[in-house]
């Protein structure tokens, strides 16, 4: 089953000064979850490019066409989640460059393993 994801990352607003940024846990993946940022950001492939190199395996191909039960495997799970996380933040960072304005959540915070994220994108 593909996930469904917002359409894109949003424009802030100008009263968007404080907000905080929270990021899934594990249990959050799901077969497809990638599509999206792929087809809103071009430059969303490169974090997926750079994970493969690095696990040296075919990560957007799991995440993409499953099956589910290797998605849901931990080692691929987490990573995945990450990747894709880290994708939909640069996203957003560029969207907001796009408007003149620098990404800066007064908060960032993240679910369990997201923890690490939520440091990352600090």
């Amino acid at each position: 089953m593909k996930s469904e994801a917002a359409a894109s990352p949003p424009m802030p607003q100008p009263d968007d000064d404080q907000f905080t940024l929270l990021f899934p846990g594990q249990g959050s993946q799901s077969v497809g979850m990638a599509g999206k940022i792929l087809e809103v950001d071009p430059g969303a492939g490169r974090w997926f490019e750079r994970a493969n190199e690095v696990l040296d395996y075919d990560l957007l191909k799991i995440i993409e066409e499953g099956p589910d039960e290797e998605l849901d495997d931990t080692a691929h799970s987490q990573p995945a989640i990450f990747v894709a996380s880290a994708a939909w933040l640069h996203a957003l960072a560029e969207r907001w460059s796009a408007a003149g304005r620098r990404l800066a959540p007064a908060a960032v915070a993240g679910h369990s393993m997201c923890q690490i994220t939520a440091a990352f994108s600090a």
